[in-house]
């Protein structure tokens, strides 16, 4: 602590509400304010989230509570179901091969438009098609 700790005291009301209202950017002392604060790491329980505060400035700490407000998917996995998220790579390469074959003979019976769309489709140039074509 850069400044010998002040006797702590609680917040009042108003205190609390300009910090809330500032995103918890600043000490929410109102004789301090000061942006030189920091946070400690994230504890939890069954009851809720919290993190230990500290103001450099001042030297007061205080714990900011957190509330659950919403649920998303995974960053890794966006939306995979838990037992498919369990399975290696491995695991699904003769389904995706049997579902790709299936897509190609798919592909192949629609005729040479439906084939043209698929190969432009999947990034290749008329030049590159003629020219694979050609060989």
């Amino acid at each position: 602590m850069s400044k010998k700790a002040k006797k702590q005291r609680g917040l009042t009301a108003e205190e609390r509400r300009r910090y809330l209202a500032s995103g918890g950017r600043r000490c929410p002392f109102a004789d301090c304010g000061s942006d030189d604060i920091e946070g400690g790491g994230l504890d939890m329980d069954d009851g809720g989230v919290w993190q230990d505060c500290e103001c450099h400035a001042c030297g007061r700490s205080w714990t900011d509570d957190y509330d659950l407000t919403g649920v998303r998917p995974g960053a890794e996995e966006p939306g995979l179901p838990p037992k498919l998220a369990e399975l290696d790579d491995s695991d699904m390469d003769d389904l995706v091969m049997d579902a790709k074959a299936q897509e190609a003979s798919d592909i192949n019976n629609g005729g040479k438009e439906a084939q043209a769309k698929f190969l432009l489709a999947s990034g290749m140039t008329v030049e590159q098609i003629i020219e694979q074509i050609g060989d």
